[in-house]
């Protein structure tokens, strides 16, 4: 699902390359333009406009993804709590949830993907 606003708007929000500004319109809709740039294999641009347009909790469960992904089994237990506090709230979506995630980052040190 994609935050509200237009695609132009969104697109201001990230740095796309002059190919794909030519192409937005505000009558296409954020999937219709992921999909456009995605036809032409703009794959950078399609990445930001996508992360930019996602809705908070889809954005922190793409970074929670990204972050499995991309780290090495060997995680501090302080970075593995973390990305498992924000797949936790983006699972269950309380307030509280919310604020187990921030105090997890933190002890994780914002500075690292679990982070």
């Amino acid at each position: 699902m994609y935050r509200e606003g237009s695609t132009g708007k969104i697109a201001g929000c990230c740095d796309l390359s002059e190919d794909a500004q030519r192409l937005l319109r505000d009558d296409v809709t954020p999937k219709a333009y992921v999909e456009l740039l995605s036809d032409r294999k703009l794959w950078q641009d399609a990445i930001r406009f996508l992360a930019t347009s996602l809705t908070k909790r889809e954005a922190v469960w793409w970074a929670c993804s990204c972050a499995r992904a991309v780290t090495d089994l060997k995680l501090q237990s302080s970075q593995a709590e973390a990305i498992v506090a924000a797949e936790k709230w983006v699972t269950g979506g309380t307030d509280e949830e919310r604020r187990a995630t921030m105090a997890a980052a933190e002890a994780a040190k914002i500075g690292n993907a679990a982070g």
